[in-house]
């Protein structure tokens, strides 16, 4: 939610939203669901478990994990979080706003989660200013932030952008 300046959840939100959350468009068309799948979606793509295009890729995402026991489900939570904790303890909660126009990134958002997840070994959080650095000079080279930002929802373009956010977080 912090990352995606979505309003905290309540205690109630499922029998009645508040009215942040009610007004917030992310909230409201489900995109913060889409956010997580967005996670495990790309995170398959990349490893080469799944194939097609963005939208199949999130299809089949979808379906192959709907029937996960209890444990299963923990353990993909426990991924997620680790990530984006992992994630936002070095490069905060904006990791994801392009410098140029301000505005967050999907794909940026998707790769850096997903190559953080690949690199648990790495601690990000000791080399938090050359990450920053690192992506901060990708998103300058047209390039680059083409591959990292760019419309390419093909199976090549993900894995090139989860490449490259590898690349932006070990060096």
């Amino acid at each position: 939610t912090s990352v995606w300046n979505i309003p905290k959840r309540t205690a109630d939100e499922g029998d009645e939203p508040s009215t942040a959350l009610g007004k917030n468009v992310l909230y409201k068309s489900m995109m913060d669901c889409e956010l997580v799948l967005r996670f495990f979606a790309i995170r398959d793509a990349a490893a080469g478990t799944t194939k097609g295009s963005l939208r199949q890729i999130f299809d089949r995402t979808m379906q192959r994990y709907s029937s996960l026991s209890e444990p299963q489900v923990a353990i993909m939570k426990a991924d997620f979080l680790s990530a984006i904790t992992r994630t936002t303890a070095a490069l905060g909660y904006n990791f994801h706003v392009l410098p140029s126009n301000q505005q967050l990134s999907r794909p940026l958002y998707d790769a850096i989660l997903v190559a953080a997840h690949e690199q648990q070994g790495v601690d990000l959080s000791n080399h938090a200013d050359e990450i920053r650095r690192r992506l901060a000079d990708a998103l300058a080279n047209q390039d680059e932030y083409e591959i990292l930002v760019g419309r390419g929802n093909t199976l090549e373009s993900i894995k090139a952008r989860v490449a490259l956010a590898t690349k932006i977080l070990v060096g």
